[in-house]
């Protein structure tokens, strides 16, 4: 199965995307981004890539700001 990270600023952020997926009964997990910034860590949450659509209506209604986006192997 194909997975996308959604990558967000912090972890808070990334644990309300987890917390607001799963109440609509999406899968996701949380993992620390490699690479981060001078200022921090960063934050993804992992989602299948064909809920991906779904995934991103919710993360909009819920305000959480995505960054960037990439597929990654499990």
């Amino acid at each position: 199965m194909r997975k996308v990270q959604l990558v967000t600023t912090t972890a808070t952020y990334a644990n309300k995307a987890k917390t607001a997926l799963r109440a609509k009964g999406i899968a996701a997990e949380v993992r620390k981004v490699q690479g981060g910034t001078a200022a921090g860590c960063l934050f993804g949450i992992v989602v299948a890539a064909d809920d991906l659509g779904r995934v991103k209506n919710v993360l909009e209604s819920e305000n959480v700001r995505i960054i960037a986006e990439k597929e990654v192997q499990i």
